[in-house]
């Protein structure tokens, strides 16, 4: 299947979101998205070996630069419309590169600075790129995507924490960890304990107040409707988690959840 036609509304839990922009800035972002499920699905091919991983993430970044650099025919040729008409800057799409490019092969982070340098490349620069399309003005957008990045993707490490340990992918920061009595060699196995509860229940307290600071820059700005309603359909799902006791289950909002994460989104921004 042709990247470039891949479609968020189909393979995202963002659907909900992508309906509620026009049809130009809905491909667009359509195209965004096929950018980041591109270079998401080289890192997480577990046939890959990680050198040839590396390989291909070059070879895509080698693409981005020639795309900049005026080769609308190349194989991001779906991008060159989008990147004229929105402004989306380079350097959001490398970052997305190299965020992706750590997940290539098992790492851990021992603190939350440390993890934040990922979460800011795989999280908040598509933000920063989704913003564009959206038409966001005003207030502290940089801020606003930085924040409502670390916030979205903590909470797909809190849903995801069993999966991603068993493949040797350790998000949650080692200090946090060791505070919470979980040696890192064996956290996998300590899901569903009481530590484990406690160590997510922490974690989602920090997706809280980074989801609060990212409402805070979106003060006097306009056009975040689709980015508040991803955020709150995270939050639905957080919040089903909790509800569960972090069982490992894969929460998914009805769609009476959706409707009341579109109201929440709308009350965000009045």
């Amino acid at each position: 299947m042709d990247k470039a036609a891949a479609k968020p509304e189909s393979r995202s839990s963002f659907g909900p979101a992508f309906f509620f922009l026009p049809p130009r800035r809905r491909r667009a972002l359509s195209s965004v998205y096929a950018f980041a499920r591109l270079a998401d699905d080289i890192a997480d091919d577990p046939a890959l070996p990680a050198a040839e991983k590396r390989r291909r993430l070059e070879a895509l970044t080698s693409a981005v630069e020639a795309l900049y650099a005026g080769d609308s025919g190349g194989p991001l040729s779906y991008l060159a419309g989008p990147v004229r008409e929105f402004g989306l800057r380079k350097e959001h799409f490398l970052l997305l590169i190299e965020g992706v490019g750590m997940d290539a092969e098992p790492r851990r982070y021992w603190n939350m600075d440390d993890l934040k340098g990922y979460m800011y490349r795989v999280a908040s620069a598509p933000g920063l790129l989704a913003l564009p399309v959206f038409g966001a003005a005003g207030g502290d957008l940089p801020r606003f995507a930085e924040n409502m990045g670390y916030a979205v993707q903590l909470m797909n490490i809190i849903r995801d924490f069993r999966e991603d340990a068993g493949m040797g992918r350790l998000y949650i920061p080692e200090e946090d960890l060791r505070a919470f009595a979980i040696e890192p060699g064996r956290a996998a196995a300590s899901a569903g304990t009481p530590d484990f509860v406690e160590l997510m229940k922490f974690e989602a307290g920090r997706a809280r107040g980074f989801y609060r600071e990212a409402c805070l820059a979106a003060r006097g700005a306009s056009g975040l409707f689709p980015a508040f309603m991803m955020g709150e359909l995270y939050l639905a799902q957080l919040e089903m988690m909790e509800r569960d006791g972090f069982s490992g289950g894969r929460p998914r909002a009805g769609a009476a959840g959706k409707a009341a994460a579109a109201w929440r989104a709308w009350r965000r921004i009045c």
